[in-house]
């Protein structure tokens, strides 16, 4: 996967949402509803892993805002982005550098299974496959089918993952918006139940894939 589209941001806006091309409450919106994904996670243990994390900062938003106290791991295909989340972590004085290392690793979960060290509780995963830029596979159906096979693959409770909506009032160039309910149907036949979000931004929509049916 390409990555220097996001890196050209990293270097241009820093520790910011605008480095992963998001607006603060585009980012926090985002945030929330892939916090939502079970209820309990409010206040839970269980661990979570990341997904093309950028710099870390859904790990200071579950934290800080929803209160979540589990483990946390997260991973980039980014090197240079995985660098910089490691820095702004050491330099809070959130981890020790060797524990940087450790949370945050480089991988890319479109092309690539989830290493089993990585699965967590809940997976989430925010705007992956957002661009076209990534040698064709953010264009590509196939690979948001690779992504939410490898998230639910490595979740044991839940995951979440969310896109660009082909619902969208205004388009951008240069970016894939993908029909939520091509996607739904996608997330059925991975997962016992699915749930689809497209009611938080009109230009985006989150899937929920859980390993259990609804108890009735």
């Amino acid at each position: 996967m390409s990555t220097a589209f996001f890196e050209k941001l990293l270097a241009e806006h820093g520790d910011s949402p605008r480095s992963l091309d998001w607006s603060p409450e585009g980012q926090a919106d985002r945030f929330r509803v892939l916090a939502e994904v079970v209820p309990d996670l409010v206040g839970a243990s269980g661990s979570v892993l990341d997904v093309g994390c950028g710099l870390g900062h859904f790990r200071d938003y579950l934290y800080s805002v929803v209160g979540h106290r589990g483990p946390y791991r997260a991973f980039d295909a980014s090197s240079k982005m995985i660098a910089a989340a490691r820095a702004r972590v050491v330099e809070r004085g959130l981890y020790s550098a060797i524990a940087a290392d450790d949370v945050f690793g480089i991988h890319d979960a479109v092309a690539h299974p989830i290493p089993t060290e990585y699965h967590a509780d809940y997976v989430v995963a925010s705007g992956v496959l957002n661009l076209e830029v990534n040698d064709g596979a953010g264009g590509d159906d196939g690979a948001m089918v690779y992504l939410l096979r490898h998230c639910f693959d490595a979740c044991r409770v839940a995951c979440a993952v969310n896109m660009l909506s082909s619902r969208a009032p205004e388009k951008r160039d240069g970016r894939v918006y993908r029909r939520p309910e091509w996607a739904i149907r996608q997330a059925l036949e991975i997962a016992p139940r699915a749930t689809l979000r497209h009611d938080y931004r009109p230009n985006d929509f989150t899937l929920y894939l859980y390993k259990e049916k609804a108890s009735r």
